[in-house]
């Protein structure tokens, strides 16, 4: 992932979660994993207007990650908001948790739109957000569901999607 990208992807992470609106059901399906990283969209959240869809993005690393104050975090839970037929998002807010689900840092402030290159993460979750295109099929209802999917994942060394 580009650094710039993955700095502000990260970044607009921490913004995210914190104001979004309460729903019923979630329906959390992963968008992309590697042996460090998996990366959710909670599908049942995803709203569209005009060329532009907001959605919510689970982040769980196998290991803690550093915000700009060296504070580690293990999760994120982020707003993002794409342009769907500019390849660009920004961040709208993102919060991050340590392994406890203690929260971290919160960010409620829209980032800039920043381009998003094909095949990266970002890529991966514009096609998930503005057309509904996972690679994976199974449907995890809450955040812990889908943080235990991760867990367990990376706990036995499946090798990187």
């Amino acid at each position: 992932m580009d650094r710039r990208f993955e700095c502000a992807f990260y970044a607009a992470l921490v913004v995210a979660f914190i104001g979004g609106p309460a729903r019923a059901q979630s329906a959390w399906r992963e968008v992309l994993g590697s042996a460090e990283t998996m990366a959710f969209v909670d599908k049942a959240r995803v709203t569209h207007v005009s060329d532009t869809a907001t959605g919510w993005v689970l982040i769980n690393f196998t290991h803690p990650h550093r915000n700009n104050d060296s504070t580690p975090f293990i999760y994120s839970l982020a707003q993002l908001e794409f342009n769907c037929t500019g390849s660009r998002v920004r961040t709208l807010s993102v919060t991050t948790y340590d392994d406890t689900n203690v929260v971290v840092l919160a960010i409620d402030k829209p980032s800039i739109y920043s381009p998003i290159t094909s095949g990266t993460y970002g890529g991966h979750l514009l096609r998930a957000v503005c057309f509904n295109a996972f690679l994976y099929t199974p449907v995890y209802d809450s955040v812990a569901a889908a943080r235990n999917f991760a867990s367990s994942a990376f706990k036995s060394n499946a090798p990187p999607r």
